[in-house]
């Protein structure tokens, strides 16, 4: 007998642990941000950044890295310009800011500074050449320190995408992913995804290109194992040849077979490739679909938690909302119907 209420006092408290982590959950990931196709866009051409947010891609970024010393005033110039703006504050398409990194320290501190002071704070912030757990903690510091410059009311919280690129941080990627989710706790900062910089790492690792891309398949499946492990978006390589449409799709299928979310896009012909090819199928929908309305019953239904006794998966509930949202933004849900899949 002594047993038996051990046991049942046992399943109670974890119920209601189960329960409590399930509310917090569903509150966090109501609204997940789809990121199929990230469009880069030079930070210093107003016209084609103007012209990057009548395209179809979820996500369009603004590179303020790319600009040599005599266009970097023109690129923080027209980012604080199109920030002020209010064009970033929509939903969709996302707007992200592509910083300096911590290693150009000057830079990464002028970009913050910029964009940190602006009438209307970026959703999105990339952040290249993340290499250890101590340039996420100057980030976080830099960011807090800049924030709490605001009102109270309007500090945060900002997307960070991680742009990884060399070999150490390849070897110390989880660790990077855990020391951001500890800051996250901390300061107003939400991981959001990692992002794969191949070109970057064929360089620093001297690799020779292939056809076949077998040079860089250990990382290339090693980011989406270790961003799907954190609850965050892995978004694929970018796609060298603008004129052609067969590269891109054989890359967009590969990187759909390999779990990646999106890709990076440098062209805009690339864009609707990407935005057709990451949608999940029919039988990925409806099974997101199933997840939900199980696990959104069991909460209704607090006993069968304890009398089933088997835990609720929560990386499967956060992965069949973003599931459900890729696919309301692809247009395969019924609107008004969230579950109603109009999609044969």
């Amino acid at each position: 007998m002594f047993t038996f209420k051990f046991i049942n006092s046992g399943i109670i408290n974890h119920a209601k642990t189960l329960c409590n982590s399930l509310t917090v959950l569903q509150k966090s990931i109501r609204h997940c941000t789809v990121r199929r196709a990230l469009l880069y866009v030079p930070g210093n051409e107003r016209l084609k950044i103007e012209k990057a947010f009548t395209y179809s891609a979820d996500c369009i970024a603004l590179e303020l890295d790319v600009c040599d010393e005599e266009r970097r005033a023109a690129a923080t110039g027209t980012v604080t310009e199109f920030l002020n703006e209010g064009n970033v504050t929509k939903v969709e398409p996302e707007c992200c800011i592509k910083i300096n990194s911590i290693q150009s320290t000057m830079k990464f501190q002028s970009d913050m500074d910029v964009i940190l002071s602006c009438k209307n704070l970026p959703p999105a912030i990339i952040l290249p050449g993340v290499d250890c757990c101590e340039h996420l903690e100057i980030f976080a510091e830099y960011l807090w320190k800049k924030l709490l410059e605001r009102p109270e009311d309007d500090r945060g919280p900002i997307n960070l995408l991680l742009l990884i690129s060399s070999p150490k941080a390849f070897v110390y990627l989880s660790d990077i992913c855990k020391k951001l989710h500890d800051l996250a706790t901390m300061a107003p900062i939400v991981p959001s995804a990692l992002i794969f910089d191949c070109e970057t790492y064929l360089s620093l690792t001297g690799s020779t290109r292939s056809e076949h891309r077998l040079e860089i398949m250990y990382v290339r499946q090693k980011l989406v194992v270790v961003a799907k492990a954190f609850g965050m978006q892995a978004i694929d390589k970018v796609s060298l040849n603008p004129q052609t449409s067969g590269d891109p799709l054989i890359e967009c299928r590969e990187g759909v077979s390999l779990g990646y979310t999106g890709k990076q896009v440098k062209h805009p012909n690339h864009i609707g490739i990407v935005q057709s090819e990451f949608i999940p199928s029919r039988s990925k929908i409806v099974e997101a679909s199933k997840t939900i309305e199980r696990i959104e019953n069991m909460v209704k239904e607090k006993e069968a938690a304890m009398f089933d006794r088997l835990p609720i998966d929560l990386a499967a509930l956060k992965v069949a909302k973003y599931t459900m949202e890729v696919a309301k933004a692809a247009g395969k849900i019924e609107s008004g119907s969230p579950r109603k899949i109009i999609i044969s």
